[in-house]
């Protein structure tokens, strides 16, 4: 089994929940203000549809969000109550508050919500493009089939499938209780001390508080990307969706994207 560092590691709160957490304000308020516009192409119910399906995409992930939350905050706890010494020894038995029931239980819950904000992304393309797709891998083969001159787009898809396929398989993990998660565990040092050795994911040898944080990083861009690359196709000529700048986004309340005028598609001439 992998040993952690012992060091307790410092919790940063993803963000408060309301309009300055990045999930509420660039995957909701970020694409609501467009179609606020007036310029997106679809019809009321599929506006409504995709609003709807939109909001719901966020709760989810703000649940995602809550779940790590609390399973850093659970887990440092844990080792801050093993550093302060509340730790007994009896016999051959080490004594303590273990909290590996809480810990693989905000872990189940991470990897169910995420393949649920997974799906209402799959629902929202449906809407999109009009077609009904059924999973990811069907909707990922419509889009580079649909797009295949787009290199950078099928080159981006092919980038995201693996680990968008391991999150599917971990969640089936859950369901059929393979999940295989190393307990919050105690070692005890030469000295007397107590060294806590932190949970990690058996089968991919890495700390479950790595994988937590590494997933929903990649899955807040994905859904970011693909939500923006999605609207983009029912926006009103002569604009398109841009990305903003880093050094730019506090000039658009710490949007990614934007609408703008498409310069590409308009004809400039001289003539009156």
């Amino acid at each position: 089994m992998k040993k952690i560092p012992n060091k307790l590691i410092k919790i940063t709160k993803i963000s408060d929940k309301g309009t300055s957490d990045p999930i509420v304000n660039r995957i909701y308020f970020q694409f609501i203000e467009m179609l606020k516009t007036n310029t997106i192409e679809l019809k009321n119910k599929s506006l409504e549809n995709f609003e709807n399906l939109l909001f719901d995409l966020m709760e989810d992930f703000l649940k995602v969000e809550e779940y790590i939350e609390n399973y850093l905050r659970i887990e440092n706890e844990a080792v801050l109550k093993i550093k302060k010494g509340k730790v007994k020894i009896e016999g051959n038995s080490i004594k303590y508050d273990n909290p590996t029931p809480k810990l693989k239980e905000n872990f189940e819950h991470f990897l169910i919500r995420s393949v649920m904000v997974l799906r209402k992304l799959i629902k929202i393309a449906s809407i999109i493009f009009e077609t009904e797709f059924t999973g990811g891998k069907e909707l990922n083969n419509y889009i580079k089939k649909k797009f295949s001159e787009d290199n950078n787009l099928v080159k981006y898809v092919n980038s995201n499938s693996k680990w968008i396929k391991e999150l599917y398989d971990d969640r089936g993990k859950v369901e059929h209780e393979e999940l295989d998660m190393a307990d919050f565990d105690i070692e005890v040092c030469k000295d007397g001390s107590f060294n806590p050795i932190l949970p990690v994911f058996i089968s991919k040898n890495i700390p479950i508080r790595i994988y937590l944080t590494k997933k929903f990083t990649l899955l807040f861009n994905y859904i970011e990307t693909i939500i923006a690359f999605l609207l983009n196709q029912k926006v009103k000529y002569p604009l398109r969706i841009v990305y903003i700048k880093k050094e730019e986004r506090k000039n658009y309340n710490d949007f990614k994207y934007k609408l703008d005028i498409d310069m590409s598609k308009i004809k400039i001439s001289d003539k009156k």
